[in-house]
């Protein structure tokens, strides 16, 4: 099942805790899950937090869809939002298959309607790979170099960090959460190229060289997630404007 809708990345997502044998925790979970520690509070957090924001967003696909009747696509639905809603990190996962297993058929048909009628799209595994290589270098390269703008240099490491982090939510999040980062990321750092230039002291030639880097990874993200991994990398009209600048 393509992971190019809300529905689909729920019942990837499920099907996998659905597998974890009962006495395990949600925290313990999550961290098979995810790959991530079952300490990092933080990480799991964001996680439960992204997959009800998953849920929000299928219960809202599935009323744009018309002529369909729209009780049975929202069913489970409903049903995960209130289990996810009255989990903590030390719940047992037997509390939340008792209630998502049988759903679960019914969650595949609201996976599969939405893959028909509003697929987001996909970002294959490489591409995910190499954005994330191309962003961990710059980070790596701004954080070394002593001669950068500080500001700068704060300024892009927490953007980048963002931006990373996003990635490697991916299959909760989707092409939707990757394509708000983006719009974010380019936002905020459209603001801190005007304040700068608005001071007496604007970035040298070198600064100037790690934003232009950031925004083409950003215009990169941005033709991965919009034309698909496969198609030539079409620079996006607000990203050639905030080059040409630089």
């Amino acid at each position: 099942m393509l992971q190019d809708n809300p529905a689909a990345r729920l019942y990837e997502i499920f099907s996998e805790l659905n597998s974890i044998p009962k006495g395990a925790s949600i925290r313990d979970a999550f961290a098979r899950i995810f790959g991530i520690d079952k300490n990092n509070n933080g990480e799991i957090l964001n996680l439960m937090t992204g997959l009800i924001e998953q849920v929000r967003q299928a219960h809202s696909s599935i009323n744009q869809i018309e002529n369909i009747r729209h009780e049975i696509y929202l069913k489970p639905i409903i049903v995960i939002e209130d289990a996810l809603i009255g989990v903590s990190f030390q719940t047992g996962v037997d509390a939340l298959h008792g209630r998502i297993k049988p759903i679960m058929d019914n969650l595949e048909f609201c996976a599969d309607l939405l893959s028909r009628e509003q697929s987001e799209g996909v970002l294959e595994e490489d591409n995910l790979s190499e954005l994330n290589k191309l962003a961990s270098d710059l980070k790596n390269k701004v954080i070394e170099d002593n001669q950068i703008n500080i500001e700068l240099k704060i300024f892009l490491t927490k953007s980048i960090d963002e931006f990373i982090n996003t990635l490697t939510n991916y299959r909760v999040m989707g092409v939707r959460g990757i394509k708000t980062s983006i719009e974010k990321c380019l936002g905020k750092t459209v603001i801190h190229v005007n304040e700068i230039q608005k001071t007496t002291t604007p970035y040298s030639s070198s600064d100037t060289g790690y934003i232009r880097l950031w925004f083409e990874i950003m215009d990169k993200c941005n033709s991965l997630v919009t034309f698909g991994g496969n198609a030539a990398m079409i620079a996006s009209p607000i990203i050639v404007k905030l080059l040409d600048r630089l």
